[in-house]
């Protein structure tokens, strides 16, 4: 090795190396040239100091990057793959100006631009407080309930957030819909933070902590009005007419909805109308009168019914002792003996077998083209008016016919010699 250092030409060593340097390069930069990229990165604020509270003076605080890269290397960079930040330790009260820090992905990224190189930032002193929650109600129960008192647990919050926002906070507020609320209501809300005026404060809940962030809201829900449709039951006095009955009791409207509380309807099954007096009727007849309904249940609907009697004369069996008359008794002929009586069952109004003239009723045999014997014959009966023949016994009888005997001329007298 001491042997060859005397014949070592330093100098054109050197030379190589840079010559070579200088190859590689531009091999380099012919097949992987460098490129410039832009991107928009969002902002982290760090190490902010303890007890203050970073806010950018834009909703979305970010800045536009320019870099530079060798092709492959700048094909693989997002706007994910860099960071934006700004560095808050030495951070004071107020809107200062602070510079904007970038971490590069790869050493053979080159950082060229930030826009902007500065970014405007509030800190504020964090303030804490605690806030009523308030029920705001929307919209109303149906009709025949009613909402109970709202109880919220638990009834106050703690905030926490920059000072300024947190003095403008008087109170944080439930918004409670009441529509078509008819059971009780047990449900979990996030409050709406409000100021003095009542307007919302800090919407997207962003800036303000809220400790905690929901609320558990029970309402009662009662029902104070039933509804109950039941049956009208009519109310009838007095006796009708002897010989007529009630066939049957018509009311219009048959039923009825009352209108209660609950615990008044429990027992209602049915509504008795006022009475309607019968005495001494003998025809249908129709009154219109009120319902009898408890106390404290009103009606739905029309407050007086329609009652409708039918009174029909009352249908009865009555038997008439008739006797039986022989008809078309041919000449020549006549009846042996006396025929015998029947007895004729008839049916009808009651008012009308009161009155009923038995002789109007006739019980005949028909002798027609009969001669001298002994006949089994059916009897005939004709009902009167307003009356039916049910039956008659005996359905029959027998009759003899006979030809009366002819006198005899007495003889004349013998003479005597």
């Amino acid at each position: 090795m001491t042997r060859l250092l005397p014949h070592l030409d330093v100098g054109r060593a050197v030379v190589a190396l840079a010559i070579a340097l200088l190859l590689y390069t531009y091999v380099q930069n012919e097949t992987n040239p460098s490129e410039i990229g832009g991107f928009e990165v969002p902002v982290d604020f760090v190490d902010i100091p303890p007890g203050l509270l970073a806010q950018a003076t834009q909703a979305v605080p970010s800045v536009h990057v320019r870099v530079s890269a060798p092709r492959d290397a700048l094909l693989g960079i997002r706007s994910s793959s860099l960071r934006a930040y700004v560095d808050l330790h030495r951070g004071r009260s107020g809107i200062n100006e602070y510079p904007v820090g970038v971490e590069l992905p790869d050493p053979r990224v080159r950082l060229l631009e930030v826009v902007p190189a500065e970014l405007p930032v509030r800190l504020e002193e964090i303030s804490e407080k605690r806030v009523p929650v308030r029920p705001n109600r929307t919209g109303a129960v149906p009709f025949g309930y009613e909402a109970g008192q709202v109880e919220i647990d638990p009834p106050e919050i703690s905030i926490s957030g920059p000072n300024s926002l947190i003095q403008r906070i008087a109170s944080a507020s439930v918004d409670i819909k009441f529509d078509g609320a008819t059971v009780n209501m047990d449900a979990s809300y996030a409050p709406i933070l409000l100021d003095a005026q009542g307007h919302t404060v800090d919407p997207d809940g962003r800036a303000v902590r809220e400790t905690p962030e929901t609320v558990r809201v029970r309402i009662p829900i009662t029902q104070q009005i039933s509804y109950k449709t039941v049956p009208v039951r009519p109310t009838i006095t007095g006796n009708i007419d002897s010989g007529y009955l009630i066939e049957g009791v018509v009311v219009d409207p048959p039923v009825i909805t009352l209108v209660a509380p609950p615990q008044a309807l429990r027992t209602a099954d049915l509504v008795e109308t006022a009475p309607v007096d019968v005495t001494d009727a003998a025809t249908t007849l129709t009154r219109q009168v009120a319902f009898r309904i408890p106390e404290g249940v009103s009606l739905l609907g029309a407050d007086n019914v329609r009652v409708t009697v039918r009174v029909t004369p009352l249908v009865v069996l009555q038997p008439f002792s008739l006797p039986v008359v022989a008809e078309n008794v041919l000449s020549g002929l006549q009846v042996a003996g006396a025929l015998p009586f029947v007895q004729a069952i008839m049916r009808g109004p009651s008012t009308s077998l009161r009155g009923a003239d038995p002789t109007q009723a006739g019980a005949t045999v028909d002798l027609a083209g009969l001669g001298p014997g002994l006949y089994e014959l059916p009897v005939r009966v004709n009902a009167p008016p307003d009356l039916v023949l049910q039956s008659v016994i005996p359905s029959s009888v027998a009759v003899r016919l006979i030809a009366p005997e002819t006198p005899q001329p007495p003889a004349p007298p013998t003479a005597v010699p």
